[in-house]
Formats: C-alpha cells, structure tokens, sequence
C-alpha cells in the first residue's frame, strides 16, 4: 500500500518509475475500499534521498480502518496490476483492484490514487505506465511486532505513446490523458433508471438518492425500511414510506409540530366527530397531524374500525391506547427477524415459531440485515462457479401435508437480477419430494407434480444461474435454500 512498489519497479523499456520520475520527492493519496465496508486513507510524502544512508524518506499517514486479522493468521495478497495515467503536467492517477486472503477467507478490496510532483521534473515518457507487482510475501512477527514485506515490482507501457485507458482520451496537444464524463451519454454507462450517475475520474458509479440503498447485486435502487432499521427519530410509532418515512401517535395524541413527537390531543371524538365529518375540509385542516388520508375510505363504519387499531406497525396491536406486539394462536409470538439468532432462520409454527440453523458457508459473507449470504466472485470464482456474484436466501414454506394437490404452484421464486437469461433448477431434494420448478415472467415457480405426505422439516435447494452471452460461463448464481415443512407437526 505505500508507494515503495512504484518508487523501486524494475523498469522495462523506456518506461520510469516514480523515483526516476520525481526524484523522491512527492504527495501521493491512497483510498482504499474492502468489500467488508472498511475504508482506508494513506497520505504519503516523499522527501528524496537521505544523503546520510541512501534511504528513501517517505512521510506517511493513515486514516481509517481495515478488516480484522489476527496476528498469526495466513495472509495472503493477490498479485496485481495498476495503471499510472498522466493527467497533468504534474499529476498522475492510478487504480485498480486486488484481493487478501485471510486464513481462506477472501475479501476483494479497491482502490485508487493521486500523485503530485515538480512540474519542472516533466512527465512520464508514456501517458500510461503499468506497475505489476507479484510474488508477493509477508510475515508477521507478533513478539516484536514487525511486519516483513516483499514483493516484485516492474514498470512498463501497456499501451505505446499514442493511447489511454478505458475511461479517458488522448489531449493530442499536450499527450495528457484526459476524463470522459460517462454520465453525459447512457451509451456510455449502465446505471439503472432507479439510480444517478455519478462521474468520477476515469470511471463512474451508479447511485441512490437519499432514503434508498443499492440491492446486494448493486445494480438497481431499493427504499430503505428506516422503521425497521432504526434510522427514524419517531418518539412512538413510525411507518415506512417510499423513500423516507412518517411518524404517528397512538389513540390520544397528536403529532407536535416537529412531526417526530407525540403530545396528549385535547379533541373530544364522541362529542365533536359529527359534526366535523360533515365537513372535510375543516376536519383534515385540524387533524391533518394524525396521517389519516380519508379519502381512502368508502363509508364512515370504515373510518371508525381504523380508528379502533389505527397507527400501529405491522405485527402490533393497540391495547390501552398503546401498541403492542400480536400474540399469534395459543399466545405465542409470530416469527420476525428478530426472533432467532443471528445465523438462524425463523420458521412459523401452528404454536408460535422454530428457529433452524442457517450459517452462510465459509468463503461467503453474512448480511445481518436480510439474513442472506453472498460473495462476490474473483478471477478465481466463487464456490460455485459463479464469476461475478454468489447469494444464498434462506425461505420457509409451510404447507398442510394432507392438502397438498398435483400441479400445485407453491412458492415464486425470484431475483433483483434483470437478466433475461435465468435458469432455474432443483439443484438438492434430500427426502425426492415430488416437486418441480418452472420459469415464468423471468421467476421461479415451484410447483408440486403430484399428492404428497411427509414429516419433519425437508430441504429443497433451487438455484437460479444467469450466464454469459453465447457461453456456458455462469456469471450470477442465486441458491434458494427452502424449508418444507407442516407447521402443525414441529
């Protein structure tokens, strides 16, 4: 991660490293991101050669955080190129990507930089230099606490003197690369019509606007449950809107006028309700707070059953003016994420709810939110086989064992993929249920060939595959793994 490799390349051609380039004397500005959300920056000055020892003199500072590793695990980058493009007189920028094993566990990570220099030290002989760096090695002495580092590094052009990289073009005049704005054209990007494009140098992302998040596969925009995530500031009830959401009071209180806090409402319902129903306008002019949209009813018994349980979330009741969680049959609790542990999937019961064991397997990341596991792929594939992408989404169907019937769809199956190319396949049936899946409108449907009876909890595993153009190479492979069971029976 310091600039040691570009400084000492082996220099092949004409190309320059950065100390035949600068001298030693430098600012360069390292970001880096991991896959795992952990961000890193890496300032580093150059000073030039200390006269005394013939060292290399390199200020550096680090701001951030990387994934956790612990002192004697196995450590292991992969090699890597980077491309150094000029950019000004003065300036070069630089990315790519790589990834670290730690003890088998891969975790990709990216990154790019900025060099400044000495206008007067001129520019690099090519706009385009490659700094390749292999047979890297490293060891962690944790008695001591040092790190020892090595690695081989050359520098060469990949291009000659006439050609840029992949999101920038030739300033003929000053044989300067220069940025292609990709968000100007949709020729030239794949943003989803639920995100904005956004430029950055020699590249661009796709992004969402506020109160929306990328899905796990980040090619689309979804809205963000802030109720469900604890990201509102409602002081009793919150409900979720698209994009954002809206506080509410239970039976008794009104919205304050900061519309996040509940305060006791002096307005009478038996004596004041008539006469103000017969008048819209005024009524929704004082009650406005309360976030009843009226029109949606049809007749005034709708309008008191919703105020009898108005304003509590899905899964709650109001009791004494207050919401509570339902109870379901037998006063048992109803499933919810929240029920089972963080690695368990929450299956609905007759009596309440039973909690399985759904651990994501090794290579594979676990998203605490909606349960999932996912990987994102490397040039040496997921598990699988996938190139691009891996998930694994854990459903429950419950179904009465006796009513079962032959050609019986069950359970849609589905992806945030668009790809139009998804196969679907019963990929594991331990207990040779007799079921079936069939494509429809791009989804899944399970479906049931014939009557049939069984105990337990059974397994059956769908994968869903979406493949390269005119190839047989899997790009995105999404495994559904299903529990059929009775609810009645565990």
């Amino acid at each position: 991660m310091p600039p040691v490799q570009w400084n000492t390349a082996y220099e092949e051609g004409s190309a320059d490293n950065g100390y035949s380039l600068t001298n030693g004397n430098f600012d360069q500005e390292s970001r880096y991101q991991f896959a795992t959300g952990h961000e890193l920056v890496i300032d580093a000055k150059g000073r030039g050669i200390d006269p005394d020892n013939g060292t290399l003199q390199v200020d550096i500072e680090v701001i951030g955080n990387i994934p956790m590793a612990q002192p004697k695990a196995s450590v292991v980058i992969e090699p890597f190129t980077e491309d150094f493009v000029q950019t000004g007189p003065n300036r070069l920028f630089s990315s790519s990507e790589s990834t670290v094993d730690v003890d088998g566990k891969q975790i990709p990570f990216f990154w790019n930089k900025t060099v400044s220099y000495d206008t007067e030290l001129g520019t690099m002989p090519y706009p385009v230099e490659r700094l390749a760096t292999d047979e890297i090695l490293s060891d962690y002495d944790a008695d001591s606490q040092r790190l020892f580092y090595s690695a081989a590094n050359s520098i060469s052009s990949p291009y000659g003197r006439d050609k840029c990289p992949k999101g920038f073009k030739l300033d003929q005049r000053y044989q300067h690369c220069r940025d292609i704005d990709e968000c100007k054209s949709k020729r030239t990007n794949d943003c989803h019509h639920s995100q904005t494009c956004e430029n950055l140098f020699g590249t661009y992302r796709c992004i969402c606007a506020e109160g929306f998040k990328l899905t796990a596969n980040g090619k689309r925009c979804q809205d963000i449950n802030e109720c469900e995530e604890g990201l509102h500031e409602c002081s009793h009830t919150c409900i979720n809107t698209i994009g954002g959401y809206r506080c509410a009071c239970p039976l008794g209180m009104i919205l304050h006028q900061d519309t996040l806090t509940c305060k006791e409402d002096s307005y009478n319902y038996d004596s004041d309700f008539a006469s103000d129903w017969g008048n819209d306008d005024s009524y929704n002019t004082q009650h406005n707070r309360r976030n009843l949209n009226y029109d949606e009813y049809d007749s005034l018994l709708a309008l008191n059953q919703v105020r009898e349980e108005w304003l509590c979330p899905p899964g709650q009741i109001r009791e004494d003016n207050r919401c509570i969680e339902e109870k379901g049959k037998g006063g048992k609790e109803h499933c919810s994420l929240e029920k089972c542990g963080e690695h368990e999937t929450c299956l609905p019961t007759v009596s309440g709810y039973r909690c399985v064991e759904t651990r994501c397997p090794l290579l594979y990341q676990h998203d605490i939110q909606t349960r999932k596991c996912f990987a994102v792929c490397t040039e040496s594939r997921c598990e699988k086989g996938a190139k691009e992408w891996e998930e694994i989404t854990f459903v429950p169907l419950p179904l009465e064992s006796a009513s079962v019937q032959q050609y019986q769809d069950l359970l849609e199956l589905s992806t945030e993929d668009e790809s139009s190319n998804m196969i679907y396949t019963v990929a594991e049936n331990e207990f040779n249920l007799p079921l079936r899946v069939r494509i429809e409108n791009n989804a899944g449907i399970l479906y049931s060939m014939r009557y049939f009876d069984f105990e337990g909890v059974n397994k059956v595993v769908i994968q869903a595959t979406t493949y390269e153009d005119h190839t047989s190479t899997a790009l995105s492979i999404y495994t559904f793994v299903v529990f059929v069971y009775d609810p009645s029976s565990i």
